[in-house]
């Protein structure tokens, strides 16, 4: 299959069921190469964000989509996918009807539905968007292998990007503080440990289980 990333009804319907065995073999021929076209990823964006408000999602632009709007108001030209935040206790309710229709506007749909740590990736135009939902576990909310201060998630501030209006954690600052420690400095490194905070994993053994995840992943689809 050529990287042309046009796909019928019925091609993105059976990639969005594949078992994850196979998903694993094509994931890679789903998604564009930098340097990234900021038009084509602010048309994805805008499909994202119309799609979550049409079944009234409540969801936080996060991560390194977050990252660009605050420091750079743009993209980060390396950053390979958008990020955005759901809870849990919301995202359960929303993941079916989400999934059914990001696959009727034109996405190739991943849906994990574990009950503890739900998450959905989806892929057009060799763009990619990530969903990860938070679980609330006393003072925290999250994820499998990382934390973020529940508080964080508890009031509401929104921003302006690409003419839309997005609710971000709170204060913003904090968040970006957490996840990336000197997040005003431009860091460029694809290597977690680089640019990432070591206090936003969990535990320093689940730190070092991300790393060998990402280098088996890599080591596989080199295959």
């Amino acid at each position: 299959m050529s990287k042309n990333f046009v796909f019928n009804d019925e091609q993105i319907s059976n990639y969005s069921e594949l078992s994850n065995s196979d998903w694993i073999k094509v994931r890679h021929l789903l998604v564009c190469s930098p340097p990234y076209d900021e038009f084509e990823r602010t048309k994805i964006l805008k499909d994202t964000f119309n799609v979550l408000n049409s079944i009234n999602a409540k969801f936080w632009l996060t991560g390194g989509s977050l990252l660009g709007a605050i420091r750079d108001k743009q993209f980060i030209a390396w950053d390979d996918d958008i990020d955005i935040t759901m809870m849990v206790e919301e995202f359960h309710s929303v993941m079916f009807d989400l999934k059914k229709k990001l696959i009727a506007n034109g996405f190739i749909v991943r849906l994990t539905d574990s009950k503890k740590f739900p998450k959905v990736s989806f892929f057009k135009n060799g763009f990619k968007v990530s969903i990860g939902a938070l679980l609330k576990r006393g003072k925290w909310r999250i994820r499998s292998l990382t934390r973020c201060p529940a508080y964080l998630f508890e009031n509401e501030e929104f921003i302006y990007f690409k003419d839309m209006k997005f609710r971000v954690p709170s204060p913003v600052n904090d968040y970006l503080t957490h996840v990336y420690g000197d997040w005003n400095t431009v860091n460029k490194s694809s290597k977690y440990n680089e640019y990432i905070n070591p206090n936003y994993f969990r535990s320093n053994l689940l730190y070092k289980q991300k790393i060998q995840l990402i280098k088996l992943i890599k080591k596989i689809l080199k295959k």
